[in-house]
């Protein structure tokens, strides 16, 4: 009698235990399902990377590029400043 009881409670426990699981399931296809299209293969990935690599790249090139321009203009503007004095002080 007590064998066959445990026995019940084993399988109750296991039909449980499997609803649970049909149920996991469930959610997850459902998640696939909603997620199609919205996810990212490895391949892709490699190709973002490099995207972003030259973006990264270009936008090093542009912010050096802004920094001669100051550098540059800084130095023509202390020339035209000393060659207007001259020219003042002079002509």
């Amino acid at each position: 009698m007590a064998k066959e009881k445990a026995q019940d409670v084993n399988i109750a426990v296991m039909a449980n235990d499997i609803q649970y699981i049909k149920s996991s399931l469930a959610r997850v296809e459902n998640t696939l399902a909603a997620m199609d299209g919205h996810y990212l293969r490895v391949e892709d990935f490699g190709k973002h990377l490099k995207e972003h690599e030259d973006f990264r790249r270009a936008l090093q090139d542009l912010d050096n590029f802004k920094t001669q321009v100051k550098t540059w203009g800084t130095a023509a503007l202390i020339i035209l400043g000393i060659a207007q004095f001259l020219i003042s002080k002079f002509l």
